[in-house]
């Protein structure tokens, strides 16, 4: 079952065969829906490498943060 997800890059799907009630709600399925990097605000994953911040919490960063007004709003977890 595919619901909910982004797909950003790459090939989405090959030879899919299931049924349209198992893959809702995606960025594929989605008419009027596109996906690039000027969806996010950052798609530069070394913010992932970032030190927490000195009271343990993670830090705060916008790597794969949707942009505002992107058409990707109410897909996958945002």
């Amino acid at each position: 079952m595919f619901h909910n997800n982004i797909a950003f890059t790459g090939t989405t799907i090959i030879n899919d065969n299931n049924p349209a009630a198992n893959k809702t709600n995606n960025s594929w399925t989605k008419s009027g829906v596109t996906v690039s990097s000027a969806d996010f605000q950052s798609t530069d994953a070394t913010q992932m490498d970032n030190t927490r911040h000195s009271d343990g919490t993670l830090p705060t960063i916008t790597f794969m943060h949707l942009a505002s007004g992107s058409d990707l709003a109410g897909l996958g977890c945002f």
